[in-house]
């Protein structure tokens, strides 16, 4: 019969709790120093009289609102007061004295089991916490997958010291938005450590809380500036409802990152994706980023070196888009997963993949230099090394990367701006320049240079503003309508049967309904172009003609090289149909980027 849906409240509050919140929230909001979880109501104020005048308010809007109140649940006027699971009082925040005898008297665990659950009592007094980084680890060590649960003496002292320490927890300054906030981070090889402060009159800094997280075997193989960089984000997210809107400073003992993630400076276009995505989360927060002495960093230190299992989430599977190259090679496109096997195997990149990992040598060898100079920039990414956003390929790979590369015959320049888009490898671009240059399908088809210079065009840097035609053939019993902007080099070619103006008139028509109307069009004077009929067609469109002058196709330079490309290009593609060939040449063009913009056509 469908769903039954009630229509009062049932008996308790239990049953509702998100409404009861939302009832508490609107009635008691806007009242400074009152807190509200459910039916538990904190009242606090720096003076008798403006707790008074507080607490007068809180009763009147419960009145209002037909609430009661049970006295013997009741407290008023206290210097310290119970709440939530904390004692909490003018010097500040400690635990419960009750729930740490609890604790205290725990027995010590017999198995995995006992120990997560003992483990998992201290989460909630996590804050209090600061230095169990090094007493914690032989307890978390047992809870790995590959390690026998066995106890020891090592590890009794160390389940002793940890109730020791939530015993002697430090009092824990109340948070004051207006006074300075100071976020501290530290990251070891195995976690994170964020410790979130404020600083009194004389400079000394006061913990608020801390906060702690265990690296994922995933982020465990980070490169160190990948990291720290995480810590960064792991302690601005976890403090977020501290931070949010307010100014504070961000202290690092990695000094690389404050060139960065300086909130003033642009971020450095040679990064990895994950140190993009992390610049993009921090822009978000008004920070100050200050380099702090790993020696001067200790809180935070201690507490990167706390392991908590329950806090270690593996990263979500993040998915980039892949790049499809249609290209005329006789394998397929290499893939990360092969790309990963031979790093592996690689003797040089292997090493590199090591030092990314567990940290770079201060002095290196001669042939790790070229990798050494980048070493803030290397990362790893499932299993590939990778700087900046391009891909490092191992020896065994470069030949069929430069064979993709120059797969539909691009110059040198052009090769090199495709491969700085996605690959790299020590001297690729000498490599580049050394394959084009012998490449016998390039130099069978090298035009003559330019015996005189010609006067270039000026155009507005606007796309589709003004464009050039130009027929390509007869090539191989086809003819080629072919389209160029001047400003973004997006090129259209369509097939056309023969050179006559209705049908330019068609193919134009179809390129503006999608792309609009230029006001230019450039062409050289052969009749398809010059006629009455299609001069008609511009002057209704309200588009400029302009011809070239007579026997000088070089002042169409345009359309002439796009034209000379695409010839070559479709010479050189021998798979598929005519259609086929075509598509893997706009593909291509459209994807690469171009010297003018510095980006390809499709943006």
């Amino acid at each position: 019969m469908g769903l039954f849906e009630v229509n009062v409240l049932l008996d308790g509050l239990k049953i509702a709790p998100r409404i009861f919140q939302k009832f508490m929230d609107s009635r008691l909001q806007g009242i400074p120093g009152v807190l509200v979880y459910l039916d538990n109501i904190k009242i606090q104020g720096q003076t008798r009289a403006e707790h008074d005048d507080r607490l007068r308010e809180v009763l009147k809007r419960l009145s209002d609102a037909n609430l009661r109140l049970n006295t013997d649940k009741c407290v008023f006027g206290v210097p310290t007061m119970e709440f939530l699971g904390y004692r909490i009082s003018d010097e500040g925040i400690k635990p419960l004295a009750t729930k740490v005898e609890a604790i205290k008297k725990m027995p010590a665990p017999n198995c995995v089991k006992d120990l997560q659950a003992f483990l998992g009592g201290l989460l909630f007094y996590e804050r209090f916490l600061e230095g169990r980084a090094t007493i914690a680890e032989p307890l978390h060590r047992l809870l790995d997958a590959d390690t026998e649960c066995h106890w020891t003496k090592s590890h009794q002292e160390a389940f002793n010291k940890l109730k020791d320490l939530l015993i002697n927890a430090p009092i824990l300054w109340h948070f004051d938005d207006k006074k300075p906030i100071v976020v501290s981070v530290d990251v070891s090889p195995f976690g994170l450590g964020a410790v979130l402060a404020h600083t009194d009159d004389e400079g000394q800094e006061h913990s608020v809380t801390f906060a702690s997280k265990t690296l994922t075997k995933t982020q465990r193989r980070y490169s160190q500036i990948d990291r720290e960089a995480l810590a960064l984000v792991f302690a601005v997210t976890r403090f977020h409802q501290y931070l949010a809107g307010r100014k504070f400073i961000l202290t690092t003992d990695h000094k690389p990152l404050l060139g960065i993630f300086n909130p003033t400076k642009p971020t450095p276009e040679i990064v990895s994706p994950k140190i993009f995505r992390y610049s993009r989360t921090l822009s978000a927060y008004n920070y100050e980023l200050i380099h702090r002495p790993g020696k001067k960093n200790g809180n935070a230190d201690m507490l990167s070196r706390l392991p908590l299992p329950e806090m270690a989430e593996e990263e979500e599977n993040i998915e980039f888009a892949n790049a499809l190259m249609i290209e005329n090679s006789n394998r397929n496109p290499v893939n990360p997963e092969e790309i990963a096997v031979e790093t592996s195997q690689d003797t040089v990149l292997k090493t590199i993949k090591n030092w990314v990992i567990k940290g770079w040598p201060r002095k290196p060898q001669k042939q790790y230099v070229c990798f050494w100079s980048k070493r803030q920039e290397i990362s790893l990414e499932k299993g590939c090394l990778v700087w900046g956003n391009r891909v490092i390929i191992p020896k065994k790979l470069q030949r069929s990367v430069l064979n993709l590369l120059h797969g539909n015959h691009p110059g040198i320049v052009g090769t090199k701006v495709a491969a700085r888009t996605f690959a790299w490898w020590p001297r690729i671009d000498q490599e580049i320049e050394s394959l084009v240059k012998n490449c016998k399908k390039c130099m069978e088809i090298q035009h003559a240079l330019k015996k005189t210079p010609t006067e270039n065009w000026t155009a507005r840097q606007i796309p589709w503003n003004r464009i050039h035609l130009d027929f390509a053939g007869p090539f191989e019993g086809q003819l080629f309508l072919v389209m160029v902007d001047v400003y973004t080099k997006w090129v259209e070619v369509r097939r056309v049967p023969s050179r006559h103006s209705r049908l330019v008139i068609k193919e134009l028509g179809q390129v503006f309904a999608t792309f609009g109307v230029p006001d230019t069009i450039v062409s050289d004077n052969d009749t398809a172009f010059s006629s009455l009929e299609i001069q008609e067609f511009y002057k209704r469109n309200g588009i400029k003609s302009l011809f070239i002058a007579p026997y000088n196709p070089q002042a169409n330079g345009q359309a002439e090289r796009t034209v000379q490309s695409a010839k070559n290009s479709l010479r050189k593609l021998k798979d598929g149909d005519w259609e086929t060939r075509l598509s893997r040449f706009l593909l291509k063009q459209h994807s690469t980027p171009v010297t003018t913009t510095g980006k390809h056509p499709l943006n």
